[in-house]
């Protein structure tokens, strides 16, 4: 159970996320994280677990490609570096703070002023969605 934890906390903090051009620009700032669902089948106390973890979270993208993950209440902070790609459809975030580097993938289904939405798929289990808000 401590290594599917460790998973979803891990796929919160690093991300593959597609978004077109015009919003590089606007992901430059600090995003909460307002709302975690899940259709995931596992142990409702493990997703509510995840969910508080979750929504404990700030993310700060600069514009010198770097990133920072902190938690409210903690002094935990997740660091790493972010690129998008030529073709400003693929954004990933590599965490090099944490004890393994690492990706995940996420898809934006939702990008607009102020608002982004994250989901992750898990094949055949189900999805992750984070729900973002710029502070």
């Amino acid at each position: 159970m401590k290594h599917l934890i460790l998973l979803l906390l891990i796929s919160i903090s690093s991300s593959i996320i597609s978004f077109g051009q015009k919003n590089t620009d606007e992901l430059i700032g600090d995003w909460k994280v307002i709302n975690y669902e899940t259709n995931l089948q596992i142990n409702p106390d493990l997703i509510e677990e995840v969910r508080q973890i979750s929504i404990s979270r700030t993310f700060t993208f600069n514009s010198d490609k770097k990133f920072m993950i902190q938690y409210a209440d903690t002094n935990l902070v997740d660091k790493g570096d972010y690129f998008i790609s030529d073709d400003h459809k693929v954004f990933s975030m590599t965490c090099t703070s944490c004890e393994e580097t690492f990706k995940e993938k996420y898809e934006i289904v939702l990008f607009e002023k102020g608002k982004m939405v994250w989901k992750q798929e898990f094949e055949g289990m189900g999805h992750q969605k984070f729900t973002l808000e710029k502070k």
